[in-house]
């Protein structure tokens, strides 16, 4: 007797490699590389803007692959959502690039290098000062002392290699712990040979930088060049899906034909709503672990349906969940459109939801 496996669940994690990208990013991480080497030499900061769930973190982490793979560079990631706020980022910052003035023999020892960049620039104390605080942003991003960027200059023209500093979900610390972060990046994206890549939802960093006196312009001022995630490619994010379709279905001995038929790259309804890879894998992973107790019969097209009106078109989700099971004759079925149709009209992507709808009780 073959051992059934279980429904498949899908992780949230950005992807370790470039081998995993599903949705063909890799040109979004190479042209990063691009940017910041035009001009080597000179200071650079960019921000990769996206909403949640674009995979940002994706992009990040190839492009950190790929800078591992070049000599002319040195390059080291920050998280600062998992460092926790703008003091850790601090001292992981001044841990990183001490390391890399060791590695690169122009100080002697990491700690006389960390002494140092403590002590001419005073960055934990600035860091500890602002974090915390209500702060007017303006007045908080000063540039670096002279003597801190000559003694900067003197080791990083000793290096001759552009120092690549990424950094992930600056826009999910507290707003004050954002405005010190910035404050550090604007004091060494103004130094020679650095060069920062911010992963950031604009929209959420503005609306931080607003809670603290600042706006758009705090940011602006500070970020060279935005560079846009790109849409997901219709035709990538549909076969992932139908491939996670087909592994749920096989894993729950059903037929995937109709859920499908949801996701097909020209007419898929479900491709309305589902434009991201992590709403994908919600959706799959909602099936997963819901379906094993729907017994020995899973309409699958009809859960992922119903999935979807919970998640995208929830003042819809009673109404349907009272209607179980949706087989119904066509005066029941004109009832039920009756009843969804001043939620589609209200919704913001009303021809969407009207389709949605429609496809619950197909005619």
């Amino acid at each position: 007797m073959v051992k059934k496996q279980p429904p498949p669940i899908f992780t949230d994690a950005p992807i370790s490699a470039s081998s995993f990208d599903a949705l063909a990013r890799l040109p979004v991480a190479q042209r990063l590389l691009e940017l910041v080497m035009i001009a080597s030499e000179l200071p650079l900061v960019i921000a990769l803007v996206g909403a949640a769930g674009d995979g940002k973190s994706s992009v990040l982490q190839m492009a950190g692959e790929l800078c591992a793979t070049r000599g002319d560079l040195r390059a080291f990631a920050i998280d600062a959502w998992a460092a926790g706020d703008a003091a850790k980022v601090g001292e992981v910052f001044l841990r990183e690039v001490s390391q890399i003035f060791e590695e690169e023999r122009v100080v002697g020892k990491m700690d006389k290098a960390r002494d140092r960049l403590i002590e001419l620039g005073d960055y934990v104390s600035a860091v500890v000062r602002f974090a915390g605080v209500k702060v007017d942003v303006k007045g908080a991003l000063e540039k670096s002392p002279d003597q801190l960027r000559t003694e900067v200059l003197k080791l990083t023209e000793a290096i001759g290699k552009r120092i690549v500093v990424f950094v992930d979900h600056l826009d999910r610390l507290a707003p004050a712990d954002g405005v010190a972060v910035l404050k550090l990046i604007a004091r060494w994206g103004a130094f020679p040979y650095f060069a920062f890549v911010l992963g950031i939802d604009r929209d959420q960093m503005v609306r931080n930088l607003r809670r603290i006196d600042g706006d758009a312009d705090d940011l602006d001022r500070h970020v060279a060049v935005e560079l846009p995630m790109p849409p997901v490619d219709r035709a990538e994010l549909a076969g992932w899906i139908r491939g996670g379709m087909n592994d749920l279905a096989a894993a729950l001995g059903c037929d995937p034909t109709g859920a499908l038929t949801l996701f097909d790259v020209e007419t898929g309804v479900g491709l309305s709503f589902v434009q991201t890879l992590r709403q994908a894998k919600r959706l799959l992973n909602a099936l997963s672990a819901a379906l094993p107790l729907a017994g020995a019969t899973v309409d699958l097209r009809a859960a992922c349906l119903i999935e979807m009106v919970r998640v995208f078109t929830p003042d819809a989700f009673p109404i349907v969940i009272d209607r179980l099971p949706l087989a119904i004759d066509d005066a029941g079925r004109a009832r039920l459109a009756a009843e969804l149709a001043p939620i589609a009209a209200r919704h913001r992507r009303p021809d969407a939801a009207k389709a949605l709808f429609t496809s619950l009780t197909p005619a």
